[in-house]
């Protein structure tokens, strides 16, 4: 795990604990009754940055108790999530490159996965509330094609939404 990936697990630590979530390495995990949301951090493979993943898996199509992002059928990353007036500060925080002090970093990630990240999350926490949240959401998330029907999409219907986009 990279110094950075390292960094954001500690800061996160806190906040994704008092939500209910359960980690593992650089995962978290809160299990509900038909999904599993999962946020993870993930270190890039070019520099000193990093990345802020949520992710909602949909418990009708599989038994994975921690299930690797790479499984979630809705995926987001925090960054799509801030609007503009945030996205920049959100790409410095995520840089450690970048001067800022640990304890102001920590913090402003932390209010803005609050608000932003944590909002968007509980959101699906039935397969119901997912079914309206995509019917609504702005913008789309990665939706994996498999995961379309229970969702109450079928794939021509959800191709024809420009917005709309598959993993």
């Amino acid at each position: 795990m990279s110094e950075a990936t390292l960094q954001l697990v500690n800061f996160f630590e806190p906040t994704l604990k008092a939500f209910g979530f359960r980690k593992s390495r650089q995962t978290w995990y809160l299990r509900k009754d038909e999904v599993v949301l999962v946020v993870n951090v993930q270190g890039s493979q070019w520099g000193n940055q990093a990345y802020v993943n949520l992710g909602v898996y949909l418990r009708a199509l599989g038994d994975e108790v921690r299930p690797p992002l790479s499984h979630c059928h809705i995926l987001q990353r925090l960054g799509q999530l801030v609007g503009r007036e945030n996205a920049l500060r959100l790409m410095e925080l995520l840089d450690f490159d970048k001067k800022i002090s640990a304890d102001d970093r920590s913090a402003e990630l932390r209010r803005l996965l609050e608000n932003f990240g944590m909002p968007w999350l509980q959101q699906f926490d039935s397969l119901e509330s997912a079914r309206k949240v995509l019917r609504s959401d702005s913008p789309r998330p990665l939706v994996d094609p498999n995961a379309l029907p229970i969702l109450g999409w079928t794939l021509q219907e959800w191709q024809g939404n420009t917005s709309g986009e598959l993993h």
